[in-house]
């Protein structure tokens, strides 16, 4: 509904993932059935390996296909998150480092099911998925950047903080896991650091893209994860501890990183944090609270009034609105909305 997700998974997949495992730096590998297709000598055979190599010298010049611009339409809403395309039609992204947090969400053991249930239950199931993922990401404010193909798996990648920042990104994005794992057999890692965000590529071909340690960390997370698992990065889990209970797990030693990272296991939600609000009083904010009230008060003889409330990110914006919509008489109806296409 609204997302259109293209996934390539099957066996000439696995076979593609193979032969990039088996091939050496400088090599191309291509397999028996697309070697069958193509000039003998294009190709050899390499002793003792998967597949054939490709001679890279023996390949033709390719005829010039022209350039072609493609320009965004109403059917890029439809492949993309809707922050991408808000970023997109702003242009070109300025590339920066920032603070974001990042979940893998992995589906695992596709060719089994592909075996088990055929493709088309396949489609169905990847599809019913990915509803759920997009739901989720629309109910949180969370971006669905991507979605990767890998051997006898699929991963998602939701960011928050990029495209673009919103206050308590951490928590939306959990929240968003965790209602994805709640339908679903999924296994997710989530890590919160910094990264660069930014377009990638030239103008007729780019992409928004987050790169850094923190995206490695959550993808490694989420491949050792146990099934229908959340496991956040240490540091993630602190962030969110108002919102959401934690187990703490084993540490893991991962791939490409030298000290054991420290995890937790998310288990459930905590009591709905404006709930808890009503119970203690806002302190430090005495003066602020009087100023809306006697502007609310104005609204019963007509009087309108705006408010700006400003402040740092995490100096406590929204629990200031959350103690007027506690402690209001009046109906409030509340929207939310950002001061342009990049910010809250």
């Amino acid at each position: 509904q609204g997302r259109c997700e293209v996934v390539l998974t099957g066996a000439a997949v696995d076979g593609a993932f193979a032969l990039d495992a088996s091939a050496k730096p400088g090599q191309v590998r291509i397999g028996q059935h697309l070697a069958s297709a193509l000039p003998p000598a294009w190709s050899w055979k390499v002793p003792g390996g998967e597949g054939r190599r490709l001679r890279i010298a023996s390949l033709p010049e390719p005829a010039d296909a022209g350039a072609h611009r493609f320009t965004a339409d109403e059917q890029s809403r439809e492949i993309l998150d809707p922050a991408v395309v808000a970023d997109t039609e702003l242009g070109r992204s300025p590339a920066e480092h920032r603070t974001i947090t990042v979940a893998f969400v992995v589906v695992d053991d596709i060719g089994r099911r592909w075996e088990q249930i055929g493709p088309t239950a396949l489609i169905d199931e990847l599809t019913d998925i990915a509803t759920t993922v997009a739901g989720a990401c629309r109910q949180h404010g969370v971006c669905w950047l991507e979605t990767d193909s890998e051997h006898d798996r699929v991963r998602l990648l939701l960011t928050v903080g990029a495209p673009i920042r919103r206050e308590s990104d951490t928590q939306r994005l959990v929240a968003a896991v965790r209602d994805i794992g709640a339908r679903h057999s999924v296994r997710t890692g989530v890590a919160r650091g910094r990264a660069f965000v930014g377009d990638v590529g030239h103008d007729r071909r780019r992409t928004y893209n987050v790169m850094g340690p923190v995206v490695n960390l959550a993808a490694r997370i989420a491949a050792v994860a146990p099934p229908d698992s959340v496991l956040l990065a240490t540091d993630v889990a602190m962030v969110v501890d108002e919102s959401f209970e934690t187990i703490d797990a084993p540490a893991l030693t991962l791939k490409g990183m030298a000290d054991p990272v420290h995890v937790a296991r998310l288990h459930d939600r905590r009591p709905v944090p404006n709930e808890r609000r009503k119970n203690g009083p806002l302190r430090g904010r005495g003066a602020e609270l009087r100023t809306i009230e006697t502007l609310v008060d104005g609204l019963h003889a007509g009087r309108g009034a705006a408010i700006e409330i400003v402040a740092a990110a995490g100096l406590g914006k929204s629990r200031l609105v959350a103690e007027v919509e506690s402690t209001t008489p009046v109906p409030l109806c509340r929207t939310d909305g950002r001061r342009d296409r990049r910010t809250t």
